[in-house]
Formats: C-alpha cells, sequence, structure tokens
C-alpha cells in the first residue's frame, strides 16, 4: 500500500493505492474494501485530495502520469497535459492556494498553476533530479521537495522560487514535520533518519544499533507528541517514542 488517505468530510469513508492493483475504497471505516474501475488498470502510487472540494481525487501512477475523479473515485479520466515523463513518485495540493499543484516524477518536479489542467517542469538547483517526496509544513506552509542525489529543496511562494535546505541527506525518500513546541522536522532517506529542530540548521543523524536498515521509507509522527514516531523501512515498521 503506497497511499492511504481519508475522505475530509466522511471520515469513514477511506481510499488506498495499492502496488500492482488499483486504487481501493471503503465507507466502513475499512472493514470492506471495493476495487474502483479506472482505465487500463495503472499502477498507483499516490493519492490526493482537494481541500475544497473533496469529491475530486487525484491519482499519481507509475505508468500513466495523473488521473482525477470527480466524484469521489466512481469515474476517472487522465490530466498529463503539459507532461513530457508521467512516472509519478509523489503529489501535493497547496491547501492555502488549492489551484496549485505539484507533482515528483522520476525525472524532475512539475507545477500546475491551473488545478491540473497544464504543467511545467521546474528546474531545481539548475537541474531536474527525481523527486522522492513533496510535503506542506502546515506551520510555515512552505512546500518541501526531496530529491534523489540534491538533497531537499523548498519553496513559500507557490513555486517561483526554490531554496536548496542546510545540509542533510542527498536522497531525501520522506519528510515530515511536527508544529507543536519543540518543533521538530524528520527526514528519511537512503542513509537513515535525520532530525532538527527549529533552532537548529544543520540536520544530525539518529537512532541506534536496533535500527539496523538505512533506507527509510516513509516518516509518520504523533500530532500530540512530537518525539513518538514512526519509520517504515523495507525490514518493517519501527517505533520510537523518544524522539
Amino acid at each position: 500500500v503506497h497511499s492511504i488517505l481519508v475522505d475530509p468530510l466522511h471520515s469513514k469513508t477511506l481510499f488506498s493505492a495499492v502496488e500492482g492493483k488499483g486504487v481501493y475504497r471503503s465507507d466502513d471505516g475499512g472493514n470492506d474494501w471495493k476495487l474502483l474501475s479506472i482505465a487500463r488498470s495503472p499502477d498507483p502510487i499516490c493519492l490526493a485530495v482537494h481541500p475544497w472540494m473533496p469529491s475530486s481525487l487525484f491519482l499519481g501512477t507509475h505508468l500513466e502520469g495523473i488521473y482525477r475523479s470527480v466524484d469521489g473515485g466512481n469515474h476517472w479520466t487522465i490530466n498529463n497535459s503539459g507532461l513530457t515523463h508521467v512516472e509519478i513518485n509523489a503529489f501535493l495540493i497547496d491547501p492555502k492556494n488549492p489551484q496549485t499543484f505539484y507533482m515528483g516524477t522520476v525525472r524532475g518536479l512539475y507545477v500546475s498553476r491551473d488545478s491540473g489542467a497544464h504543467w511545467k517542469a521546474e528546474r531545481l538547483g539548475g537541474g531536474t533530479p527525481p523527486i522522492l517526496t513533496i510535503i506542506q509544513d502546515p506551520a510555515s506552509l512552505k512546500v518541501y521537495v526531496g530529491t534523489e542525489g540534491m538533497g531537499t529543496f523548498s519553496t513559500d511562494d507557490q513555486g517561483k522560487l526554490w531554496k536548496r535546505e542546510s545540509p542533510g541527506p542527498p536522497h531525501a525518500v520522506s519528510v515530515n514535520f511536527i508544529s507543536r513546541n519543540p518543533k521538530l522536522d524528520y527526514i528519511g532517506s537512503f542513509g537513515g533518519l535525520f532530525r532538527r529542530n527549529s533552532h537548529d540548521i544543520a540536520w544530525s543523524t539518529i537512532g541506534d544499533k536496533r535500527f539496523d536498515y538505512p533506507q527509510v521509507l516513509s516518516v509518520s509522527v504523533d500530532p500530540k507528541d512530537p518525539y513518538h514516531l514512526y519509520v517504515g523501512a523495507e525490514r518493517g515498521v519501527y517505533e520510537s517514542k523518544d524522539g
């Protein structure tokens, strides 16, 4: 399962993107799941819901680009105008400016400023590195992009200007933020888990010998406790209660 999405209006309605299978929907909180019909059975990677129109869903795939549904997942159409490569790893709709979409592919970053009708390729640090993750900091509303080989970039102006973050892991697979005091930021990478707080510039490696697999694929933080986190790796899920 690459992605799980909760309907913002109906908490018992869930969507999941399952690699090699398709998109599933549950209307009873996950007890029962139904496979949704999507043309040509794309390989789903990431799901997103429009923050102002919850019936409008977006699906990023590894084969056919972006699919869009305007009826809660019952019907889907392809939304690839302006794309030159459609192997997608990450997708984000800016909740403050929901006409601005960010999409990460294996050949770079694309931004749409007309709700996905058209897409434009963006350059980061003078190049177009593979994009591994895209996330927005809920406190600052800055958008962060994790790349393969070039570290992490951020923007606070809907993608007009991108800034490389301070030295950290070159391969940022997963980025997560917690906005409570203390404010902690986490990056999962091919080289392990990194953390910094709001007063730091540089990132530091964290973990111990029990964390025996360096490739961190996802990081999830307890919204009530910034030191309680779960880390997904290829060998399973790790939990820490001390940051």
